[in-house]
């Protein structure tokens, strides 16, 4: 299938890892990079945070990678199967309406992996939008309904899933796991809930590594020894490598987002690492607790859990094994994840 693929496709970025998938299915694509000048993961000023902060509550953006005007020009040319868009709270509603009237054979398709109705995640152009996709994808099952609530011809939830030549075990150096390497790690960025189940487990005596952001994670190197911070984003490789150096990945949700499940509950199993993650029905669903993965409910059931695991290694390491497993019996990788959308979209171009 002849397809646009409109996301940011920066290093790091899931969106990337899905055109990788939809490319391994078979589709010839051509990519539209929507990450910003300054990058998703480099440093932003004041001055930039403000801008773009303001073109989100205001609906007024500035096309910097002329992703409107690129998708203008290429709905003139050739003959397209799909147009995706990750996301794509920056596009403008009249290109969508352009682009069909165009392209009439096309299938316009909203994929997103966050809580699209979050409102630090929405924008006006994307609400105005959602009735002019053919189909909406998304990893969150609350926003199925949703998402036909307000005005969606069709939406399917697909799960979460991993990348596989990036989440696989390692074979790390001594080096690598002394700088990267604790007894439990996390990678992601700050808030309320983690913070504090961190600080009690870190309290406690047990040695924390933290990747991310945090502001409430700068105070913690000088209160308690055992915890390094390791500030900033890591991805790709470096970023499966911190896992792997580690006994412990902890799977934390974003209340935010309402989340039951997120893009770290595949990629820890899929690295062969133990995850420790929130328990939830759809956390039950993907791995047998303590068979494939481990989950909690509780600071206390946090700790005791750790604290377990790390003095049995053997049945820690057990179930990091069977969790890896899971995910590749399971199907939980990006192209497989995809199938059934490419699927969806063969069977329904009328």
């Amino acid at each position: 299938m002849k397809t646009i693929y409109v996301g940011q496709l920066c290093h790091g970025s899931t969106a990337l890892h899905r055109l990788w998938a939809l490319q391994q299915l078979g589709c010839q694509v051509y990519a539209i990079d929507t990450t910003l000048p300054f990058g998703r993961y480099g440093r932003t000023n004041r001055f930039k945070r403000l801008m773009l902060s303001i073109a989100f509550r205001t609906n007024q953006f500035v096309d910097w990678k002329r992703v409107d005007s690129n998708l203008h020009r290429l709905s003139k040319n050739d003959k397209w199967d799909i147009l995706w868009v990750d996301k794509g709270q920056q596009l403008d509603p009249q290109t969508l309406r352009l682009f069909k009237a165009r392209q009439p054979q096309a299938k316009l398709v909203n994929y997103s992996p966050d809580d699209m109705f979050n409102p630090v995640n929405q924008t006006v152009r994307w609400t105005l939008g959602i009735p002019l996709y053919d189909l909406h994808v998304s990893t969150k099952t609350y926003n199925i309904p949703e998402l036909i609530h307000a005005g969606a011809k069709d939406a399917l939830f697909v799960g979460n899933a991993y990348e596989p030549t990036i989440h696989k075990p390692y074979d790390l150096t001594p080096e690598e796991v002394k700088r990267l390497g604790s007894d439990i790690v996390f990678i992601g960025a700050s808030e309320m809930e983690r913070d504090q189940s961190i600080e009690y487990l870190a309290s406690r005596g047990l040695k924390i590594a933290l990747f991310g952001n945090g502001s409430a994670w700068n105070r913690y190197e000088n209160l308690y020894p055992n915890v390094s911070i390791h500030p900033g984003f890591i991805v790709d490789a470096n970023y499966a490598k911190a896992l792997c150096a580690s006994k412990i990945a902890l799977g934390f949700l974003r209340k935010q987002n309402r989340d039951l499940q997120t893009t770290r509950s595949i990629e820890v199993p899929a690295c062969g690492v133990f995850m420790l993650a929130e328990r939830t029905q759809e956390h039950l669903a993907l791995f047998k607790e303590g068979e494939e993965a481990e989950f909690f409910a509780s600071n206390e059931e946090l700790f005791n859990k750790a604290r377990y695991y790390l003095d049995h290694p053997a049945k820690r390491e057990t179930i990091a094994n069977a969790g890896r497993q899971r995910c590749i019996i399971s199907g939980y990788s990006n192209a497989e994840r995809l199938q059934p959308v490419l699927k969806y979209l063969s069977s329904n171009k009328s």
